[in-house]
Formats: C-alpha cells, sequence, structure tokens
C-alpha cells in the first residue's frame, strides 16, 4: 500500500513540475542582427517591408520566415553544440529548411541557400548521407554559388576524402573562378596551377569591392563603401560552417561563410 501511494505521488508530482522547456520561437530582436535583412522585413516589418521583399526575392518572400528561423536555431546550436538542447536545434533547424526545399517557387533565388543550409545542419547532426546529397543539390540549383562548393569541399575533407574535396573545389573554380575561399582550398588540397578553365569567361572582382569582401566572409562594417547597400549581406557575421535548376537572380549575401 505504501508502495502505491507513493507510485501515485510521484507520477502527480510529474504531472504538475514542467519539464525544461527548448526554445523553439521564432528570432529575437537580437538574433535578428545575425540575420540577413529581408528576416527582419518578414518577421517584424508591415507594408512597406513586405513589399521591399517582395521586390527582392519575389513569391518565395513569402514564406521566408521558414529559411530565417533554420538559420536561426543553427545559430542556437552553435551556442551549446554538445548539449539536448543544442541536438533539438539541430532538429528543428532541419524541419525549416525542409519546409522550403519543400515549398520552392520556380527560380527561387534562396534555392541553392535552402538547400547548402540543411546539408549542413544534417552535417552537424552526422546525417552525412543526407549532407551529401543536400550539398549536391545546392550547387546543382545554383552553380555560382562559391560557399556551396566551400561547404561541401570542407564537409568532405573532413571526413579524409581529400580527393573527392578537390574535385569538388575545381568544379566550383570553373564556375566561380575568382573565389579566394575555392582558390585557397584548391591549393591546400594539392591543386595545380593555372586553375581550371571557367565554364565562361567572367570580369575579375574589383580588390576591396563589396563582392569581394562577401567571398572573403568579411564583417559589413569592414566593406568598401558600394553605391547602393546590399539588401541580403547580414548585419553582422554568423557562425562558421561545420568542417562539414541555376537561378537568373543571384542572392549574394554570405552567410556561414567558412573563412
Amino acid at each position: 500500500m505504501k508502495f502505491v501511494v507513493m507510485l501515485v505521488c510521484g507520477l502527480v508530482f510529474m504531472a504538475v513540475t514542467p519539464a525544461r522547456a527548448v526554445d523553439a520561437s521564432y528570432p529575437t530582436d537580437a538574433e535578428l542582427k545575425r540575420l540577413p535583412p529581408f528576416c527582419t522585413w518578414k518577421l517584424r516589418g508591415g507594408a512597406a517591408e513586405y513589399q521591399q521583399g517582395t521586390v527582392l526575392l519575389g513569391e518565395q518572400f513569402k514564406n521566408s520566415h521558414h529559411y530565417c528561423a533554420g538559420l536561426n536555431f543553427v545559430n542556437r546550436y552553435y551556442r551549446s553544440p554538445a548539449s539536448a538542447d543544442g541536438k533539438s536545434m539541430l532538429h528543428f533547424a532541419i524541419n525549416e529548411f525542409t519546409y522550403m526545399v519543400d515549398h520552392l517557387v520556380a527560380n527561387s533565388s534562396l534555392a541553392g541557400e535552402s538547400f547548402l543550409e540543411r546539408g549542413i545542419a544534417f552535417a552537424l547532426s552526422k546525417r552525412d548521407g543526407e549532407a551529401a546529397r543536400d550539398f549536391q543539390q545546392a550547387v546543382t540549383r545554383n552553380p555560382r554559388l562559391a560557399k556551396a562548393y566551400v561547404g561541401w569541399a570542407d564537409f568532405l575533407a573532413d571526413r579524409k576524402r581529400r580527393e573527392e574535396a578537390l574535385k569538388v573545389v575545381t568544379e566550383g573554380l570553373r564556375h566561380v573562378p575568382d573565389s579566394r575561399p575555392l582558390q585557397r582550398r584548391y591549393a591546400s588540397l594539392g591543386g595545380k596551377l593555372p586553375y581550371p578553365e571557367p565554364v565562361i569567361a567572367v570580369a575579375p572582382l574589383k580588390e576591396g569591392s563589396a563582392e569581394t569582401r562577401k567571398e572573403e566572409g568579411l564583417p559589413s562594417h569592414q566593406a568598401a563603401p558600394a553605391a547602393t547597400p546590399d539588401p541580403l549581406a547580414p548585419s553582422t557575421p554568423a557562425t562558421q560552417v561545420p568542417s562539414p535548376a541555376s537561378s537568373e537572380k543571384k542572392n549574394p549575401y554570405c552567410r556561414f561563410c567558412p573563412d
């Protein structure tokens, strides 16, 4: 009888004692500062900001809050990567990015980015097969997305697959020949000069230009002044990449820049 009473009391205690909640909310004002500006437009803006976002991202802006939430959950993961809460953040991030890839509109400028970020979350979750497929999708959807080749190559190199990593970097340089992060990895992985022949000739980036700064992953406040501000550049550098149909509309902001 005594045992029964103790058991009932224990169950009652468990019922009335709330479990420690995991923060699955959308970004706070402070967290939004580490995300692309369109995230603030979507989550905090009014009609004018919604129009601004629609001009920038087209129809994809309507569900871009899922992309923003996914980025933010990965940022939260990095605050405590070894904890149970950190692992929960990756689960939430994958869910948000999965919503994005399942609801991409035609020629979405976030297509490559969405697959890349989900690939990063998969890699952090040690789901290597799914990560590799998403990295492949990222460069397929946007062959000019240099950081997708960088993330994929680092993912392979960390798993001692250096020859495969060099092939990825080589292909990246064919599409983005002036990418300095790709050039550095090409050298470190044993690539020989000259660099691979580009798919199409492109004008070299000017030294100190905004695009050069984005390739290097430098904070926006260090970038050289530009004629017009880049609305996709995050206001502060975000967390690092884990040592893990082409769009006509380029989405040039740099998130998870490995360098």
